[in-house]
């Protein structure tokens, strides 16, 4: 008996089923058939609707497949189409090399900057064909070979055999594809091949890579094994000229589409007008299966001549039903967790963040700079500016910039994890991208071997979802970092301590600030070398930077003592608001620094910074216009310290006053005033004295 499913809903067209003609009217109708390869979708000349529409999944099963390929542009884009669109599969990639070895024909970048280049072409191709997410081995492409001992050499065998199991047992794939074959010339090739048939029944060994089960990855059996085959004798035989029901594409089309993308390696758009080396038909081979080490012939197995039967997909449902997804998941790194977030990037000219941030696993969307300025960011967990960002910024910047700095304000607050690398500027010191204050200069610690001392140990950064040790600093390249912050604002919590090579120590390399529900990391750090040379240690602390949101501060609260900071910052929010307009010369204190450089008007004696370089902090400076002046509160305010604006008043129009725990705050004789509305809050200990 043929099950029917329901195959989607479409405006207008022609359904052949069978030989049998049924139209269908302008109005949206259900279309039921009873397989998948007996239906054929045309369109009509005049669509109602413009709108492209993808089929959905025909069974509830999830199955999952896997890809096994030797470099970038080895992918078997028409079997894993085909997989995804007939039984609604998810479909994964898994390279073994990035393609550094290869040639450049767009640009004369090659080796490891060409490795990078490549694996953003191949992030590309994958999401034209659907690809869940793309994996890498990293094994090092040394160029063409048609000898195994010279891959077994660089590889390493048991190592690559290893990573390889790894991978088996993480992504769970039921099937397993790969273009390659153990008769290929190209060595790498060919290796590929040995390997996906070694590693088929060992990642269901307990006793095979035992320490990969600490991970987080359990034992898997995948279910079928094949390899693309030439000869005459097959098991599967893919038409890759089928039309793919309401897309009006065949699968051979869409294939080279996704080929297109990789440029590097003269695929462009003359692929998809040549159509060269296009196959009538693909043929697979069935290299292993579960059911074969029960001696079964491979006719029995593949009477329907097709990767999955529906017997065996009813099974697969019946698996899945009891299977939960963990929030806190191994990464593409053996040794790395991950925590499952959405993140959003700003990187301008530069892809050293987004592979990194691919080849951990994370679910990663560039984003342009207009996106922070709208401030629709509702859709991401974590914010991640890269390095350099600074320079963007000039006469002629065609955004708002406050408004950009009061968006990441709003979504740290409402529970977003901001993350801002190093943005030294020879034209600015002030962290532009930073919604609180941030000065920075140049400062280098060239030292690559100055050790790095963690000061904050008990900080999230530090724990979750990897335990982060001072040796996971070691082994750097350079340097630790070009510039750090001289002036930053008393809500950051300074995480290490490196000595320059004058000999000071050097705390803002790392820096933290918790408020609202979020979290804000900055970090002045030479991570991008680090990153671009898949430094261990590097790639752990950047899961840990970008794994943050409501769940995982959940977790914390039960393990490490969350910090809550509120925040009374006049940067990008004026929640308090200095009565006294008339700034003179004479309290130019709070307007110049040392070297007479002007600093941006504002309330400066509350945005937690010694501007003058005096030792003194907001209200301690006796040089702050504020002070000898009535204090007026427009919003929300906090005041974290002991705070004395004697001998004038306080005025509260609107929101909530808090007083930190033990604050005492000191008020002249025309006392407090309070408005209808507004409100003050004093924590355990905290007094007001009225002179």
């Amino acid at each position: 008996k043929i099950p029917v499913f329901i195959v989607g809903e479409q405006e207008g067209g022609v359904i052949e089923e069978r030989g049998l003609k049924r139209r269908i009217h302008n109005k949206s109708a259900y279309i039921v058939g009873r397989e998948f390869e007996h239906l054929v979708f045309r369109e009509r000349k005049k669509r109602p609707s413009s709108e492209r529409r993808w089929l959905p999944s025909f069974y509830p099963a999830q199955c999952r497949v896997l890809c096994l390929a030797a470099h970038p542009d080895d992918e078997d884009a028409e079997a894993l189409l085909y997989l995804k669109e007939k039984f609604g599969c998810q479909t994964y990639l898994l390279l073994f090399t990035r393609g550094e070895g290869g040639e450049n024909r767009i640009n004369p970048s090659l080796y490891q900057n060409l490795g990078f280049l490549r694996t953003e072409e191949m992030e590309r191709s994958a999401s034209i064909l659907g690809v869940r997410k793309v994996y890498y081995l990293n094994k090092p492409d040394f160029g063409y070979t048609s000898s195994l001992k010279e891959v077994w050499k660089r590889w390493g065998r048991k190592d690559t055999l290893r990573r390889l199991v790894y991978f088996y047992r993480l992504i769970r794939p039921h099937i397993i594809i790969t273009k390659h074959n153990e008769y290929e010339v190209s060595a790498q090739h060919r290796a590929v091949a040995i390997l996906s048939k070694d590693a088929f029944d060992l990642s269901a060994n307990p006793r095979a890579f035992s320490q990969q089960l600490k991970s987080g990855v359990f034992l898997w059996q995948p279910l079928k094994l094949f390899h693309r085959t030439y000869e005459d004798k097959y098991d599967v035989l893919l038409n890759p000229h089928q039309k793919i029901p309401l897309r009006n594409k065949t699968y051979q089309e869409i294939a080279l589409e996704a080929l297109s993308q990789h440029r590097s390696q003269g695929f462009g758009k003359w692929v998809l007008k040549e159509d060269r080396g296009v196959q009538e038909s693909l043929h697979y081979s069935l290299i292993k299966s579960k059911d074969i080490s029960e001696n079964k012939p491979h006719t029995d197995l593949l009477k329907a001549k097709d990767f999955l039967s529906v017997s065996e997909l009813e099974e697969i449902c019946k698996e899945e039903r009891g299977y939960r997804t963990k929030e806190c998941l191994p990464s593409g790194i053996i040794g790395i967790n991950i925590f499952a977030n959405r993140i959003g990037l700003l990187e301008e000219n530069n892809n050293t963040l987004f592979v990194a941030l691919k080849t951990l696993g994370f679910d990663v969307q560039r984003i342009k700079t207009n996106a922070l300025q709208e401030g629709n960011l509702s859709d991401f967990d974590t914010i991640v500016i890269g390095q350099y960002m600074n320079d963007y910024i000039c006469e002629d910047f065609p955004y708002d910039l406050k408004r950009i700095r009061e968006n990441l304000l709003k979504f740290v607050e409402e529970g977003g994890n901001l993350v801002v690398f190093n943005q030294l500027s020879r034209f600015e010191d002030q962290v532009l991208w930073s919604p609180l204050p941030l000065k920075i200069s140049f400062n280098p610690i060239t030292d690559k071997d100055a050790p790095v001392k963690i000061i904050s140990a008990q900080e999230p950064l530090f724990n979750f979802p990897n335990k982060i040790k001072e040796k996971d600093f070691n082994g750097w390249i350079h340097q630790r970092g070009w510039s750090f912050s001289y002036k930053y604002s008393k809500n950051f919590i300074e995480l290490t301590s490196c000595r320059s090579p004058l000999g000071k120590a050097v705390k803002s390399g790392y820096l933290v600030a918790y408020f609202g529900k979020g979290r804000y990391i900055y970090t002045s750090y030479d991570w991008n070398r680090q990153l671009r040379n898949f430094h261990f240690g590097a790639l752990k602390n950047l899961a840990n930077m970008v794994s943050y949101n409501e769940n995982c501060k959940r977790f914390l609260s039960s393990t490490l003592p969350l910090r809550e900071i509120e925040i009374a910052d006049e940067y990008i929010k004026c929640r308090m608001k200095c009565v006294s307009e008339n700034i003179t010369s004479e309290l130019k204190g709070c307007y110049l620094d040392k070297t007479g450089r002007s600093f941006q008007k504002g309330c400066l004696c509350l945005d937690g910074i010694d501007n003058d370089c005096d030792g003194l902090i907001d209200f301690q400076d006796n040089d702050c216009p504020i002070l000898g002046k009535d204090v007026v509160i427009e919003s929300d305010a906090y005041f974290p310290e002991n705070i004395d604006i004697s001998p004038n008043g306080l005025y509260i129009l609107s929101g909530t006053l808090k007083i930190g725990s033990n604050v005492e705050l000191t008020v002249g004789k025309r006392g407090i005033h309070v408005q209808e509305g507004a409100k003050i809050e004093l924590e355990e200990g905290a007094q007001i004295k009225i002179k």
